[in-house]
């Protein structure tokens, strides 16, 4: 199956624990708003399938080879991620929120995940597009949902916003207790990854650093420092510090659910000028 992930191309919610043998419950079922929904219990069972009915989404139906491709292309992800914590990270449910048919080779719809460690995300923009005779989804790229309850824009999705994190962060996955990572590089005005993935057992986190201009072209800095997850190729923010405004060091608690599979992120976006920021320190958990 052709399939084109948004960021990266691999899911990076890290098993750290052996798979639920339980036989898979599987309901399909159309909720209040009549949407389709198409659901996993926890225990679930690696190679478990959910076909989803076509006269399970009245109001804007889907032809059957497009449900098959949304099908196929979100059971992918249903593969039990079991962290050492005994919880299932991965995809357990999806809803097909609404879907624009207009054009039968590019099917633009709204799809809402639900993961079994953070539960449901806002709806997302997905396409069902058909290439060489059959459809394939595509998830857009820079995908971000933001769940941070203390966040200004929680509830928000953005596309196209995320920096692919470089492959060296993408390889190393650790549960620490004291200094999460460490992280030392410029950014320009973006939202990306700082530091490499980690593990959190507690609630709290803490940015302890220094931020300075690089370029001269850069009139002020406004940084939001937090912590998110993976999801499929999109990132999920978790947890945000308040604002750091200007040059200096900073000292930014975050409240973030402990979990594995977690990276901390800078956004910049607010600060003006064009140029690079020097960001350094380290993420560390609260004892």
């Amino acid at each position: 199956m052709k399939k084109k992930i948004a960021i990266v191309t691999m899911s990076l919610a890290f098993c750290f624990g052996s798979a639920v043998s339980a036989s898979p419950t599987i309901e399909n079922n159309i909720s209040a708003d009549n949407h389709l929904s198409v659901s996993e219990s926890n225990n679930v069972q690696a190679g478990s399938k959910i076909e989803a009915k076509q006269d399970s989404f009245d109001k804007d139906s889907l032809n059957q080879e497009a449900l098959k491709a949304v099908n196929e292309y979100f059971n992918d992800f249903k593969k039990p991620q079991v962290n050492s914590m005994g919880v299932n990270e991965s995809l357990v449910d999806y809803k097909i929120i609404s879907a624009d048919n207009s054009d039968p080779d590019n099917i633009n719809v709204s799809i809402k995940l639900t993961y079994g460690d953070i539960g449901e995300l806002p709806a997302a923009p997905y396409n069902i597009v058909k290439e060489a005779g059959n459809y394939i989804v595509k998830q857009p790229k820079g995908l971000v949902y933001d769940i941070a309850p203390t966040s200004p824009t929680y509830g928000k999705v953005e596309t196209g916003v995320f920096v692919e994190p470089s492959k060296a962060s993408q390889g190393n996955v650790q549960l620490a207790v004291r200094n999460l990572t460490y992280y030392s590089e410029n950014h320009g005005m973006n939202l990306s990854q700082i530091g490499n993935f980690f593990g959190n057992y507690k609630s709290q986190v803490t940015f302890n650093g220094s931020q300075s201009i690089v370029d001269s072209d850069v009139q002020a800095i406004r940084v939001i420092y937090g912590v998110g997850t993976y999801k499929d190729g999109a990132l999920v923010k978790l947890g945000v510090s308040s604002s750091v405004n200007g040059e200096g060091s900073y000292n930014k608690y975050v409240q973030v659910p402990s979990g594995s599979g977690r990276l901390a992120f800078a956004d910049t976006r607010e600060s003006s000028g064009n140029g690079l920021i020097h960001l350094e320190g380290n993420v560390l958990e609260n004892e």
